[in-house]
């Protein structure tokens, strides 16, 4: 795998979301896709996410990376020209090498699709139960007391 971190090129923001917006269900008439796609990409980074450019060292397809880890739990997006795969795993089981397969018993949620459902869903996704941090843990003591 072949990657860059997107701030290392100028107009690398705009790069990424013109190859997203291109393909899917996206661009249907009438439709302001590149600008959803804009948006979107903004939300992930401010969310977060790293964006970098990948490349399938088996197709050669240059895609899109978003990708954060936060307590041993790597969430990314990837998202070519004409989709996008979107996934939980547990950072220790992430291969950097082979971003684009995710085997099922790894998988602690997968879905392929166009970028605007895919990252929708896994911004959605609830916390795992150990991911709860400090501050929602206190405030559930106080509404529930240990006895």
């Amino acid at each position: 795998m072949t990657s860059r971190n997107a701030d290392d090129e100028q107009g690398a923001n705009d790069m990424s979301c013109e190859a997203v917006a291109a393909g899917g269900d996206l661009m249907r008439p009438g439709h302001d896709g590149d600008s959803d796609v804009r948006q979107r990409a903004a939300e992930l980074r401010q969310r977060g996410f790293q964006q970098t450019q990948v490349v399938d060292p088996d197709t050669h397809q240059v895609a899109w990376m978003w990708a954060r880890v936060w307590k041993g739990v790597r969430d990314a997006v990837i998202a070519t020209h004409d989709g996008a795969l979107g996934y939980r795993v547990w950072d220790a089981d992430f291969d950097p090498h082979k971003p684009f397969v995710v085997e099922d018993d790894i998988a602690l949620w997968r879905r392929v699709g166009n970028f605007i459902s895919v990252s929708s869903e896994l911004l959605a996704i609830e916390d795992l139960p150990h991911m709860r941090g400090y501050f929602s843990r206190r405030a559930a003591e106080r509404v529930n007391p240990p006895s």
